[in-house]
């Protein structure tokens, strides 16, 4: 267990507020206890498909455990000036997950353009 985990505040503390255990929490959300284990102690996400069932099962809100969920959305808050240097960086990585693989030669083509970042943060370009 990791100590000061946002999962263990938020589900634990609602699961044992109504003194429901694991093993209810996962029939009523229809996934093995294995599940519930991993959720509550942040090694997995939970799947969009379930998370309103895992909101009602805890007694929350979606809004309350939207960081639980498993999204496709990344959200990066840099400065401008930061923002410009790493842009090439994450068009490579969104055109990975599209491609499912990156050639080096894409990857530094993509990346040109991100030397300052890339040097401050100890990313080395192919």
């Amino acid at each position: 267990m990791m100590k000061n985990n946002p999962n263990l505040e938020i589900l634990v503390g609602a699961r044992k507020k109504l003194g429901k255990t694991q093993k209810q929490v996962a029939e009523e959300t229809g996934v093995k206890q294995q599940f519930v284990s991993a959720w509550e102690n942040g090694t997995t996400l939970i799947p969009k498909s379930k998370a309103e069932l895992v909101a009602n099962a805890y007694g929350l809100k979606l809004e309350t455990i939207a960081l639980l969920i498993e999204s496709e959305t990344i959200i990066i808050r840099v400065s401008e000036s930061t923002a410009n240097d790493i842009l090439p960086l994450i068009k490579a990585i969104a055109t990975a997950e599209k491609l499912e693989k990156l050639t080096l030669q894409q990857f530094a083509s993509l990346t040109a353009n991100c030397t300052p970042w890339c040097e401050s943060a100890k990313i080395e370009k192919p």
